[in-house]
């Protein structure tokens, strides 16, 4: 098995992806929800009156922010796969370790 990085940044990256994953799934269903505290943060042109005013727009912007989120907690959960198959191969190689 390949040795990529230590235990240390191994374990790091673990706990950093399983609060990525959290907080990424949590986001993704306010979006979802279409959550009017996250209003200034989809991707529309505020100063077009015509597409602030369509709610099919309005809500097609949720939906794209909400896919996005979904997308970023998949990628959090490779690096969480990653850094548990690096914690792993470290505590492996611990045994043959000469002290």
């Amino acid at each position: 098995m390949l040795k990529l990085i230590g235990p240390k940044c191994s374990s790091c990256c673990m706990i950093t992806s399983i609060w990525g994953i959290i907080m990424m799934i949590c986001l993704g269903a306010a979006y979802k929800l279409k959550s009017p505290a996250l209003y200034a943060d989809i991707p529309l042109d505020f100063k077009n009156a015509d597409a602030v005013a369509n709610q099919a727009t309005v809500y097609a912007a949720y939906d794209s922010s909400a896919e996005n989120c979904f997308i970023a907690a998949g990628l959090y959960a490779g690096v969480l796969f990653f850094s548990l198959w690096q914690i792993r191969v470290n505590k492996s190689r611990q045994t043959y370790t000469v002290r």
